[in-house]
């Protein structure tokens, strides 16, 4: 029986990787061709689809790596490259500035008992759509469950950085994050001991604010940062102390380059959600290709 490996231990191939496009605003997903040809397919009717079809009104999840895949084909397959198929997942807004009067306000941006009125900007309402944003939210919980589930060792030349998975329902902690970091991310983390991250800030403020303009107030709720010499990092945005970080568990005592855990804290809704995996995906082109902070 062969040994099982992991990233807290070993350097893995690379199987798949997510990459941040702040050009048109999405995450590139690529997923390594060797590891599609060891799979079988996702079931339509797997437990986890059926899941998001009953408690958040999905409808039908295609699941033909040759194709676009997700609920209503949400992740739009690019093609081939290196060896890797990628697909594109572009961030969707939820809430939209419109020129329409609101009712409430009577388009006076003003609001009864106090100066400015809750339900619109300046006056003009705003346009939802959550609908989509959950489809994308289950399709990604979809796609991480497959991809984390592995023991295929690819041809890739490039290490696995790190793997992600989420989950999404409703209420506190609906849209939670977790994953591992390999060695090869710690080993450059540990360089940039105690140093803020801009560019992932950024991805992930351009990701928020492209689904939910970002109020001036909530600007200082965005952080990345490597904590200390462990490569420990966190990632924040808006919310009750919303965020991503590693090794909770205490484990950094051990003198040894080492991967880890990471996990979330209150992360409540896709549009967090989402925009700490832009985070995640900007993080991961900063170590891939070795840039300084």
């Amino acid at each position: 029986m062969s040994e099982i490996k992991n990233l807290y231990r070993d350097i893995l191939s690379c199987w798949y990787e997510l990459s941040w496009d702040a050009h048109s605003c999405g995450i590139v997903l690529r997923i390594h061709e060797d590891f599609l040809a060891s799979q079988e397919p996702i079931p339509t009717d797997a437990p986890i689809i059926q899941m998001y079809q009953k408690n958040l009104g999905m409808e039908q999840f295609f699941t033909d790596f040759d194709e676009d895949i997700g609920f209503d084909r949400v992740f739009i397959r690019l093609g081939e490259k290196d060896g890797f198929v990628e697909f594109f997942i572009k961030i969707p807004w939820i809430r939209l500035n419109t020129n329409i009067d609101c009712e409430y306000c009577d388009g006076t941006g003003k609001g009864e008992f106090r100066d400015r009125c809750g339900r619109c900007n300046n006056g003009k309402k705003y346009k939802y759509d959550r609908l989509t944003a959950n489809k994308i939210g289950a399709s990604l919980a979809i796609i991480t469950t497959f991809l984390r589930t592995q023991q295929v060792q690819t041809s890739a030349e490039i290490p696995q950085l790190f793997v992600v998975s989420t989950s999404l329902t409703y209420g506190m902690q609906g849209a939670p994050i977790n994953g591992e970091v390999g060695i090869p991310c710690v080993e450059y983390l540990n360089a940039f001991a105690g140093e803020d991250i801009p560019l992932v800030r950024e991805a992930v403020m351009q990701a928020y604010n492209h689904m939910w303009p970002i109020r001036k107030h909530d600007k200082p709720s965005f952080k990345a940062r490597v904590y200390d010499g462990s490569g420990r990092f966190m990632i924040d945005c808006p919310g009750d102390a919303c965020g991503i970080g590693c090794g909770f568990d205490g484990s950094f005592s051990r003198s040894e380059i080492m991967g880890y855990g990471f996990s979330c804290h209150n992360p409540d809704s896709v549009l967090q959600q989402l925009s700490l995996v832009a985070g995640l995906a900007a993080l991961h082109d900063i170590v891939r290709n070795q840039i300084s902070f």
